[in-house]
């Protein structure tokens, strides 16, 4: 998949570096904001690709070096590695489509960004390179100028004096947070995937938090049904609301985590012994919830990461754990 998705950037550089080039060229300003129903807001920006160029030239660059020396790996919720690009499927984003949407064609008045705009209400911005055939989105946190920027007194140099200047300045990086391949080719495997850069702000970009505990929210009942933790309400509403706690828990419940608990809870209580874990349990078997600082080790017992080394039989805790099937 790696020389795949070389092979597509390399052909949006050769494609950008020619001066009649045919590339299909959009900006998408996004406002982004979890207060109000519509979370996102888009505002397409009026520009040429000429004018462009050496901003997307460079973040192609960028993209095509770390394609080079990093390896790639599929999105993890929990683990972030910096060697790592990490990618997942396009479907499995959950604002993906709500954000891909906003990008339009057709410009008007209700969805163009003018000079009214206050350019510290943008939260990122997405660029859109089409070729035909494939289609290219760049996504990249908004840089907002700093105050003490925004604050003084502007002036150019034009060989000889200082020229006021008076236009407000829009910044664009050159270093993407993400990307997304789309296309016709379906045998293509780099087609149909986002590759992250900038985790943090993916996350962010993508509304990862609400995510996250709408997942959560969404499968409390199943979970209070499964009888595994005792106040098992409150033990969500806790991995909620720590940023640590809350992609875990989603691991587990998308992993199907506690199905698998289920299955093998019998074996539970030896496993905390012989692991020295801080749980208790209730009469009816139920791992025992008392306040937020079980939380730790109750998904570690939850996630699998009580391991015993096949070297030295050491018991451990693992801080990560990928499953292979040995055939």
């Amino acid at each position: 998949m790696k020389s795949q998705l070389k092979n597509v950037i390399r052909e949006f550089k050769n494609e950008i570096s020619k001066d009649d080039n045919e590339l299909a060229f959009s900006i998408l300003a996004v406002n982004q904001s979890s207060q109000r129903k519509s979370k996102y807001k888009g505002y397409m920006i009026q520009t040429t690709l000429s004018d462009i160029e050496p901003t997307i030239s460079e973040t192609l660059n960028f993209i095509e070096k770390n394609v080079d020396t990093k390896s790639l790996d599929e999105y993890d919720l929990h683990i972030s590695f910096d060697d790592s690009i990490q990618y997942l499927e396009e479907d499995n984003i959950f604002y993906g489509p709500k954000i891909l949407g906003l990008i339009s064609n057709k410009v008007e008045e209700e969805n163009k960004f003018s000079i009214k705009e206050d350019y510290s209400n943008i939260s990122f911005l997405v660029f859109k390179l089409s070729n035909g055939m494939n289609n290219l989105y760049i996504f990249t946190k908004y840089v907002k100028i700093g105050r003490n920027f925004k604050n003084s007194y502007k002036f150019t140099f034009n060989g000889e004096k200082l020229v006021p200047f008076k236009k407000t300045l829009f910044a664009i990086p050159s270093v993407p947070d993400a990307i997304l391949l789309s296309g016709s080719d379906k045998s293509n495997p780099a087609m149909g995937k986002y590759y992250i850069f900038n985790r943090n702000n993916f996350n962010t970009i993508f509304g990862y938090t609400d995510a996250f505990n709408e997942i959560i929210e969404n499968n409390k009942n199943k979970i209070r049904d499964y009888n595994i933790i005792s106040f098992s309400d409150d033990f969500l509403e806790e991995c909620k609301k720590d940023g640590r706690y809350r992609p875990r828990i989603t691991k587990i419940i998308l992993g199907k985590g506690f199905e698998e608990y289920e299955k093998v809870k019998s074996n539970s209580k030896n496993v905390v012994k012989d692991f020295k874990l801080s749980i208790d349990f209730t009469d009816d078997g139920q791992i025992e919830y008392k306040s937020k600082k079980d939380i730790p080790e109750i998904l570690n017992l939850l996630q699998r990461h009580c391991v015993i080394d096949a070297l030295s039989s050491e018991k451990m805790l693992a801080a990560a754990i990928d499953k292979y099937r040995l055939e």
